[in-house]
């Protein structure tokens, strides 16, 4: 098995490649890239074109938040209803609906 690395979206090479062992039967088990410092611009350019911050910030994207809250309060409902009480109670309606 021969391992790349992933940079701009592709999955690309590198000039030289080291061999690991296997840790249980000790011959050759996969080779892994060793990228030299030649072959590190695209790296770097890649790290230097994301956005530092917003991508996972509450203060920027609270829709996303609100959203996964809501997930999890359905998942707990949903838990709580069948290990605990065999019923989940919609907040819908105050009617119980058997899991």
């Amino acid at each position: 098995m021969i391992g790349v690395l992933a940079v701009g979206g592709e999955w690309v090479g590198s000039a030289e490649y080291q061999t690991l062992p296997d840790p249980m039967k000790g011959d050759a088990f996969m080779q892994v890239p060793l990228t030299s410092v030649e072959e590190l611009k695209p790296f770097v350019e890649s790290l230097q074109s994301v956005p530092k911050t917003g991508l996972h910030n509450p203060w920027k994207h609270p829709e996303r938040y609100v959203e996964l809250g809501h997930v999890s309060n359905k998942a707990g409902e949903f838990e709580l209803g069948y290990l605990e009480l065999g019923y989940v109670e919609t907040q819908q309606s105050a009617t119980s609906l058997p899991v």
